[in-house]
């Protein structure tokens, strides 16, 4: 039950509370995640297939390590990831990181 002081309170609709389960986050990779490129797979075959769920803001883009590899669809096909270490990011329009996860890649 909420209380309200005379004026402020709702007119209509409904009030929208972000659980946890509503929060941006990676589902794929997930944080600290190490994934190993199998040499014996052809290069032009190997993809990184992120996904992520909660509330992503509309026109939200994906970045790796700080370069926009697009809009943040999902899920997102990034072809033949490079090795290393890494940030995936989403970011808002507003220039919000939403959320992030770091990762590394080994192999090659």
């Amino acid at each position: 039950q909420e209380y309200f002081l005379k004026g402020t309170e709702i007119e209509s609709g409904s009030v929208i509370e972000t659980t946890k389960d509503q929060q941006a986050q990676f589902v794929f990779p997930a944080e600290g995640s190490v994934l190993i490129k199998d040499p014996k797979i052809d290069p032009s075959r190997i993809a990184l297939n992120v996904s992520f769920k909660g509330h992503i803001p509309p026109q939200s883009d994906l970045f790796l390590n700080g370069q926009r590899l697009g809009p943040a669809l999902n899920p997102y096909k990034i072809s033949n990831p490079p090795t290393g270490i890494h940030q995936l990011s989403i970011v808002s329009p507003q220039n919000r990181v939403v959320t992030q996860v770091h990762f590394s890649i080994k192999g090659e």
